[in-house]
C-alpha cells in the first residue's frame, strides 16, 4: 500500500493495521521503517491469540480503535481474509498485489 496514501487518509480517520505476521517482525518493521508514526492501532495475531479467519481479532480491533464495525474499512490481499470482518459489518476491499489498483482505495 502506498504510505503517501496512508499519510492523506490520516488526517481524517483513525488508521490500523491488522496483521498474521510474527510480532517481533511487525514491531521490527514498523519502528524502523516509514511506517513508524502512521498506524493509530495495530493488532498482531499472536498478540490476541486470534487470526484474520476468526473473529476474536477484529473485535479486538473494534475494541483499541473505540469505533463500530459499520465505521471501519477493511483492506486486504486475500479474498478469504475479507470474510470475518465482512460477517461482522466492516466495508471490505480486496486488494489485489499483482494488479495494484490503488485507485479503487481512493473513494473511502
Amino acid at each position: 500500500m502506498k504510505i503517501e496514501y496512508i499519510r492523506e487518509k490520516r488526517n481524517e480517520y483513525l488508521i490500523g493495521m491488522i496483521t498474521d505476521n510474527k510480532a517481533d517482525r511487525i514491531k521490527t518493521i514498523v519502528n524502523n521503517t516509514a511506517l513508524k508514526g502512521l498506524f493509530d492501532v495495530i493488532i498482531i495475531s499472536s498478540d490476541v491469540h486470534s487470526r484474520k479467519s476468526e473473529r476474536m481479532i477484529f473485535e479486538e480491533a473494534l475494541k483499541q480503535s473505540g469505533l463500530k464495525a459499520e465505521e471501519c474499512v477493511f483492506i486486504d490481499n486475500s479474498v478469504s481474509n475479507l470474510d470475518k470482518p465482512s460477517e461482522m459489518g466492516f466495508t471490505t476491499i480486496y486488494f489485489d498485489d499483482d494488479k495494484r489498483d490503488y485507485s479503487r482505495l481512493y473513494c473511502y
